[in-house]
């Protein structure tokens, strides 16, 4: 014990010394008396309150109400009443919900909103469970929508081209209707076009349906001249009020009403319907009854109310056509042309192959092209590689009977080193006239012809600067200057003028050939001026070996000198000859015949230049 109070926080000591300090703030008595330690508990425990009360606030409320709810749960237990709600409370949700909707409208909101929180939280549970009703469901509806399409399809196609699309497009243009009214009249057996879901009692239009390309007049008007003409027939004939009118004829088109409890199904439809159809309209009447009656039970008009009935009506809008019969020659002559047309695509795409590798071919062999790839894309045939700028362009190589459109050719520019395009380089850029011929022997580029003394020049200077070879040689070229003395010289050399015999006179035609020398000489005079060559001509003059010789070296002087003296008188320097009379030494040996003879008595010239 004595260890026990030394160590409590609240000894005699302990108390007495917080008592002499804090006397003031713990309720001194006022004659100076410590107050006692009940009053100082209750006084600590006010202030506690006063604490707990400022920082928790309505909380602390709150939980004093939890807690009362628990007590009373837990009383319920106790009594047993938590069970005995569990088993009374189904069947007071049915009963109340037999007269009226108004618990489930109440409970409504409430499961909607814990339906979404859950489905947000995790929504596999939910997609599990409606995985059985809605999977089939799609799968019905896509493959609905896809026999729609194709039953549209096939219709299209049978009736596209065909001779007996042809007819009634001409029945179409006399009797002033559509094509397609036309093709219904001959193809359809029947066609659900419009329905209408009519209030028994009121004749109020209620839903109404009606198929793509309809030309939809008054809904109301036609519901409520439906309901008349009910009305009519039962006041004529004296029929039942629950008596119906099930069908009206009216031209092409026919009216089936099947009749519920609480509405009238009418089935507008355009040719003969058929006995199936009755069923069909039955079933969904009674389908609509079956899960909308109550809301039928209470309609006053207000038709938004039973909007989701127009899934079960539109089962009702059916079409059915008639069964074409197949000829089976038709389809022998059908399946003939698709063969046909198979062969003519397979010799055609066969023949654009052989052509497309023969272009390939030939743009291998072709000197400047690389072929890098080839492809086929989108119906083009696509080449690509290298082109030489010297090189010829690829789509003048492309056969003619091949399609030039369907070709794209995909070229980069690169510098070739063949020999042939090495050659057209060489041209090119040297600018050689037709005169010049280039030869490529291992690595030298050979030169001949004749050309201008500039070009030569030019040509040697750029040559190292052209991509191919690395030798040039010229030396078979000749200079046009030299080609045109070498023309004059042996124009000149090659000219005779002759006399008569005994005769150094010169006739009209021996005066023509002098002038011909004349214009000879005087391009030489040009030419070897230009190369600083001194020009000479030698005048030698002959004679028959008829005669005395020293007549005849006389008279071949005389000869010479005539000629000479004909050339220096239509202008060329004196200068520039020299006359020497030969004799009869021209043609040496006998004279066997005039011509020899004649030969003999003539002129020759001789160029000399230094």
């Amino acid at each position: 014990m004595t260890e026990d109070s030394s160590n409590n926080p609240t000894n005699a000591d302990d108390t007495s010394a917080a008592s002499d300090h804090e006397a003031p703030a713990n309720g001194a008595q006022p004659n100076g008396q410590r107050a006692s330690e009940p009053d100082r508990t209750q006084s600590r425990d006010r202030d506690m309150d006063e604490l707990r009360r400022l920082l928790i606030g309505s909380e602390g409320k709150q939980i004093e109400g939890l807690q009362q709810r628990l007590s009373s749960v837990a009383q319920f237990e106790e009594e047993g009443q938590v069970d005995a709600m569990g088993r009374v409370l189904p069947g007071a949700i049915a009963y109340h919900n037999k007269d009226n909707a108004q618990l489930a409208n109440a409970l409504g909101p409430t499961i909607e909103e814990t339906l979404r929180i859950s489905i947000r939280r995790d929504p596999k549970p939910f997609a599990d469970a409606i995985f059985p009703v809605i999977g089939p469901a799609i799968r019905r509806s896509i493959a609905e929508a896809l026999r729609s399409v194709i039953d549209s399809m096939n219709r299209t196609m049978e009736h596209s081209l065909s001779f007996q699309s042809f007819k009634w497009r001409m029945e179409a243009a006399r009797s002033g209707r559509s094509f397609s009214e036309v093709m219904l009249a001959h193809t359809l057996n029947y066609r659900v076009e419009q329905l209408f879901l009519i209030d028994k009692r009121s004749g109020i239009l209620i839903q109404h349906l009606f198929a793509e390309t309809v030309d939809v007049k008054d809904s109301d008007l036609v519901s409520s001249m439906l309901s008349a003409i009910q009305d009519f027939v039962r006041d004529s004939l004296g029929a039942e009020r629950e008596d119906v009118l099930e069908t009206i004829k009216i031209g092409e088109l026919t009216v089936l009403m099947e009749p519920g409890p609480d509405a009238v199904l009418a089935a507008v439809v355009r040719g003969i319907p058929a006995g199936d159809l009755n069923l069909t309209l039955k079933e969904i009447i009674e389908a609509i009854h079956l899960q909308y009656g109550h809301l039928l039970d209470d309609f006053e008009g207000d038709t938004e109310q039973l909007t989701p009935v127009l899934p079960l009506m539109r089962a009702g809008l059916l079409e059915k056509y008639k069964r074409k019969d197949r000829n089976p020659y038709r389809l022998w002559f059908v399946a003939g042309v698709l063969l046909l047309l198979l062969s003519v695509w397979l010799i055609w795409g066969f023949r654009n192959y052989l052509l497309w590798n023969e272009y390939l071919e030939t743009l291998r062999n072709e000197p400047g092209l690389v072929v890098t790839q080839t492809s086929w894309e989108k119906g083009q045939f696509i080449v690509e590689g290298l082109k030489d700028p010297m090189a010829v362009h690829p789509d003048s190589l492309l056969p003619s009977a091949f399609p030039q459109d369907r070709v794209v050719g995909m070229w980069e520019s690169y510098l070739a080193l063949d020999s042939l395009i090495i050659i057209k380089r060489a041209t090119n850029q040297l600018r050689a006239p037709e005169s010049i011929a280039f030869m490529l022997e291992k690595d030298t580029l050979y030169v001949a012809g004749t050309a201008t003394n500039s070009w030569i020049e030019n040509a040697r200077e750029k040559s190292p600067f052209i991509l191919g070879f690395s030798g040039y040689d010229d030396s078979r070229v000749v200079s046009t200057l030299d080609a045109d003395l070498q023309a004059a010289i042996e124009a000149i050399e090659a000219a005779t003028v002759q006399f008569g015999q005994g005769s150094a006179v010169l006739n009209s035609a021996e005066l023509q050939q002098i002038d011909s020398v004349y214009d000879a000489l005087e391009t030489l005079q040009t030419i070897s001026a230009a190369r600083n060559q001194q020009l000479a001509v030698l005048l030698r003059g002959y004679t028959s070996a008829e005669g005395n010789p020293n007549t005849n070296a006389l008279l071949s002087a005389a000869r010479a000198r005539i000629v000479r003296d004909a050339l220096v008188a239509r202008g060329m320097p004196a200068g520039l000859f020299s006359a020497v009379g030969e004799g009869d030494q021209l043609i040496p040996g006998t004279e066997t015949s005039e011509a020899q003879r004649a030969l003999n008595r003539s002129v020759t010239f001789d160029v000399v230049l230094q």
